[in-house]
């Protein structure tokens, strides 16, 4: 179905039975980033007092890099309850509170991820209007995925400029897990975005991504498009997940958070 008004095709897919622990048994493969704000002390760190988190220690492959807290603009704030199915989550006040990648020692980092990958964001958007930004790749532009009011859009840039993408989801624009394609093969390129199991069309990059870049999480610019809401889970794989893996995931979400996605 068409739910943008504009000839690009929105599908559907059937969710399975099955339970997964996490992204990984979802879909089969090791993520590269993984950070999980519902494990709590296991995997956050942060202020007794304060609940400030300084820091995120990623669950995938690449365990020596981590998400922390962006010095100068306020951390995000630790909420050991009440989200979504009673979950802890990362409270993004949507003025500066962010996280950027960084190595063990808190020093940012350029992080290659390649051209073809797949990012995903588990989050539940508080904003009623303007932008809420969710991750950005940047210094140099990379790719900038956030919410603009109703819609959530995703700007990926190549060495010939940028490619937008936009899906506005039937029912909340609230909870849900916000996916980003990028494909690369035989000189092809590509990007997809999904939101609630509603995955558009996927629209021509003119060159390939550009795949190397600093990752923020909360905010989708360099100095602007923070975050307002809750952050549960982030995720990145250097590798095109299919439509399966997708389903999988969807499914994870599901049945972790207690969800129900719209009909």
């Amino acid at each position: 179905m068409d739910i943008l008004g504009l000839g690009l095709g929105v599908t559907r897919e059937p969710y399975l039975n099955t339970g997964f622990e996490g992204p990984r048994e979802a879909t089969g493969e090791d993520p590269e980033l993984w950070f999980d704000v519902t494990k709590g002390i296991d995997t956050v760190a942060y202020d007794s007092e304060t609940r400030a988190i300084s820091k995120i220690t990623n669950l995938g492959s690449a365990s020596t890099l981590q998400l922390s807290a962006i010095e100068g603009v306020g951390a995000p704030i630790f909420t050991p309850t009440g989200g979504q199915n009673s979950l802890p989550y990362s409270n993004h006040d949507g003025e500066g509170a962010a996280f950027v990648l960084t190595d063990g020692d808190g020093v940012e980092q350029s992080y290659n991820f390649g051209s073809a990958y797949t990012i995903f964001m588990i989050c539940d958007n508080d904003a009623e209007s303007g932008v809420s930004g969710i991750t950005g790749g940047r210094s140099p532009n990379a790719y900038a995925f956030r919410w603009s009011g109703s819609s959530l859009l995703n700007t990926v840039y190549n060495e010939e400029g940028f490619t937008a993408d936009t899906v506005m989801p039937e029912g909340a624009a609230g909870f849900g897990i916000a996916t980003s394609r990028v494909t690369s093969s035989d000189g092809t390129n590509k990007i997809s975005i999904r939101f609630l199991a509603q995955s558009t069309a996927e629209e021509d990059l003119a060159a390939a991504a550009v795949g190397t870049s600093k990752i923020y999480v909360g905010k989708a610019n360099n100095g602007t498009q923070f975050f307002t809401g809750k952050v549960y889970e982030f995720g990145l794989w250097k590798k095109t997940l299919t439509l399966e893996q997708l389903n999988n995931l969807d499914t994870y979400v599901k049945q972790k958070y207690d969800f129900t996605y719209p009909v």
